[in-house]
């Protein structure tokens, strides 16, 4: 049942309203201006659903599940394996805001569930999304709260659940600041499923006492337990296995001159750089920048075998990267030399691969302590401290594949999550 708000707390969401209003009505024109050349185009497709656009098509929900890019999106996957195999006949919608978030939908369920662009987060377009909908639960994955999205479906009497839910102690500081809009959100919030202790305690902090708090640790940790290794990735690993193979994965800018300075010290005739950027727009910057330095490249799209002269392979597909990863010799993790958090590492430990991470971690703090406290994860700081790890461990294979044995073990020790959310969210009404 919805909580009953403060005049104090109806100002505040009066405000938040028109600041998202005003932010929200140059960009809608924007939208209109340029309507047909996104709807040209497949990767904006559908894109009018960010802005008001209901799909003619759309179905009620037995689940709801809002996850906002990729990440949350393999996050979730495999709760969302698990409901549908335990109850096929269950009706899932998940929302994204991102395109890249709708694609990883598309890949790992196809038709299986629904997909539509969340709306942004104004009143009535909220409240028409959801009438339409008409969800009977909603999952939200890892940490993004709208008010008017929760309110809303508290207003319908909808449970609203977050599942291997962050929350870092500066945005719980950043909450209890506006606590005019944080209160009655996390009032009308049925549980918290929390990914670590960092998180758990957070939670703690901002009032969420035991019967509305679980710690299940990291879904991330049972999530990777299901990667499969297509045909065509195995074909590829064959034609790598006589390489020493440095998968970059989830890359952004700057990451990439960083490993191309590596593969040019190092100066290891064997060496092959695996590059994935995290963005699919990038691909073809990503191939001038190659071009520029006068690196023999291939690219996956193009790709039949390897090469003796080649010295990087461009990945430029989605989907790959995770069975990718067991073509590694040494993998690195993106987002963590740029400062984007960090991707997940869990993925290359599945495979018993040594990973090197930059200094920015954040989004998966647990995960990326235990696996450096095994001897599984290397922090990186400067290209001379990348050449310097490569070196080792192409010198000490030893070394290196012990390494790597290290993070799947931490990995296998630390599953549990899984089971401990669905029993939590059976108990959802």
């Amino acid at each position: 049942m919805a909580q009953s708000r403060t005049l104090s707390q109806y100002l505040a969401f009066l405000l938040y309203d028109l600041l998202l209003l005003l932010a929200y009505i140059p960009v809608t024109i924007k939208w209109g201006l340029w309507r047909q050349f996104y709807l040209s185009n497949k990767r904006y497709q559908r894109r009018g659903q960010r802005y008001g656009d209901i799909a003619e098509d759309l179905v009620t929900a037995d689940d709801w599940f809002h996850c906002v890019s990729v990440g949350e999106v393999v996050a979730a996957s495999c709760v969302i394996k698990a409901l549908l195999q335990a109850h096929p006949e269950r009706a899932i919608t998940i929302t994204t805001t991102t395109p890249t978030g709708a694609g990883r939908v598309r890949d790992i369920f196809g038709d299986r569930v629904q997909h539509h662009y969340l709306p942004w987060d104004l009143p009535w377009l909220m409240n028409a999304f959801i009438k339409a909908l008409q969800p009977k639960r909603v999952f939200i994955t890892e940490v993004e709260l709208w008010p008017n999205m929760i309110l809303k479906l508290a207003k319908y009497q909808v449970p609203v659940m977050l599942i291997n839910a962050r929350m870092t102690e500066r945005s719980a500081q950043k909450y209890a600041q506006f606590s005019l809009l944080s209160e009655p959100v996390f009032a009308n919030l049925q549980h918290v499923c929390a990914q670590g202790q960092r998180d758990y305690d957070a939670y703690q902090q901002l009032g969420f006492d035991a019967e509305r708090l679980t710690l299940t640790h990291n879904i991330k940790f049972d999530q990777v337990s299901d990667i499969a290794v297509s045909d065509e990735v195995a074909q590829v690993g064959e034609s790598l296995s006589q390489r020493f193979v440095i998968v970059a994965g989830s890359t952004h800018p700057g990451e990439e001159e960083h490993w191309l300075d590596v593969l040019e010290q190092c100066n290891i005739d064997d060496a092959l750089l695996v590059l994935v950027p995290r963005h699919p727009e990038r691909f073809d910057k990503v191939l001038s920048l190659l071009q520029e330095r006068e690196v023999s490249v291939q690219r996956w799209s193009d790709f039949s075998s390897l090469h003796d002269a080649t010295q990087v392979l461009l990945v430029d597909a989605m989907g790959v990267l995770s069975p990718l990863y067991h073509c590694a010799d040494v993998a690195f993790v993106g987002g963590s030399i740029a400062d984007r958090g960090g991707h997940n590492a869990l993925e290359p430990a599945f495979f018993a691969v040594p990973i090197i991470m930059g200094e920015h971690r954040y989004n998966n703090p647990v995960i990326c302590t235990t696996l450096e406290q095994a001897g599984a994860l290397y922090l990186t700081t400067s290209v001379e401290q990348s050449v310097e790890r490569i070196c080792q461990w192409y010198d000490e294979p030893a070394v290196r594949v012990a390494a790597g044995q290290s993070g799947e073990k931490i990995l296998h020790a630390n599953r549990g999550a899984l089971t401990k959310t669905l029993e939590v969210m059976q108990r959802l009404a």
